[in-house]
């Protein structure tokens, strides 16, 4: 039972750091291309 909670607790870590990753990513990106163009 516990092993299993551990589990689920790395498994939504994981999805939460990408997702901020790609949140930063997604904030990131149209900054570089803006300053890219200009």
């Amino acid at each position: 039972m516990d092993g299993s909670l551990n589990a689920m607790k790395r498994i939504a870590l994981s999805q939460w750091s990408s997702l901020l990753v790609l949140e930063s990513l997604r904030v990131k990106l149209p900054v570089n291309l803006s300053l890219y163009h200009s």
